[in-house]
């Protein structure tokens, strides 16, 4: 699990990662822990170096804490945040960019710090289940597999469609179908895999996804539709 630190305070870095480290220890999870004093960095780091989980202080001095969150959830970050900081009044932005909690440096108590923690790795145990980890240039996003509307494949590069966002990677359809095989998954034309969990409607030579993308469809595949 690669948790990450974020405070331009010593003090609260210190503090912080000594309560990981001891947690992580008396409940035998393997951390990495990396601290940093900036948020600008930070966020510029994160499409090659993706994260579980960070402690986030809101006064940091290059950049608002809660704008490094915004960002970082804009640039498809799936684990989780805390605040853990000082500031009190910031409390409620903590809802607009999905933190799991936030905690105040001397008020929350080792059992608080605790049951966040634990529950931020129950989090990062079913998200890893539950995702692909899919990698470009360097690059690498995790995917959540009920997001993904469908992939599709041009020229040997795959772009897999979810949420409002994509991605590109080199594949073939044929390794994402196996893959993903016994997930719900339907390869209706040569050139797509489609998630049936998606599908609104079937014509006859066409899928209507409830994005309301329309995708082609093509007799030769539409006979080996599995469920």
């Amino acid at each position: 699990m690669k948790v990450l630190i974020c405070s331009s305070s010593r003090e609260n870095l210190e503090l912080c990662a000594g309560r990981v480290d001891a947690l992580a220890k008396r409940h035998g999870i393997l951390v990495r822990v990396e601290e940093w004093s900036s948020g600008r960095p930070l966020v510029d780091s994160y499409s090659k170096e993706p994260f579980d989980l960070l402690y986030l202080d809101t006064a940091l001095k290059d950049m608002d804490g809660m704008e490094v969150a915004r960002r970082l959830r804009l640039a498809g970050l799936m684990g989780d945040i805390v605040f853990f900081t000082e500031e009190r009044e910031p409390v409620f932005q903590a809802f607009d960019v999905d933190a799991l909690h936030y905690l105040v440096k001397g008020g929350a108590a080792d059992e608080k710090f605790e049951s966040v923690f634990l529950k931020a790795v129950a989090r990062m145990k079913r998200r890893t289940e539950e995702t692909l980890l899919l990698s470009c240039a360097g690059v690498h996003r995790r995917v959540p597999i009920d997001d993904i509307l469908y992939f599709e494949v041009t020229n040997r590069i795959i772009t897999v469609h979810y949420g409002a966002q994509t991605f590109e990677f080199y594949s073939t359809l044929s390794k994402i179908e196996e893959l993903l095989y016994g997930r719900g998954f339907w390869r209706p034309h040569r050139a797509y895999l489609v998630s049936e969990r998606h599908i609104r409607e079937t014509r006859e030579k066409e899928i209507l996804l409830t994005d309301g993308t329309l995708l082609p469809m093509s007799q030769r595949y539409a006979g080996r539709r599995r469920g």
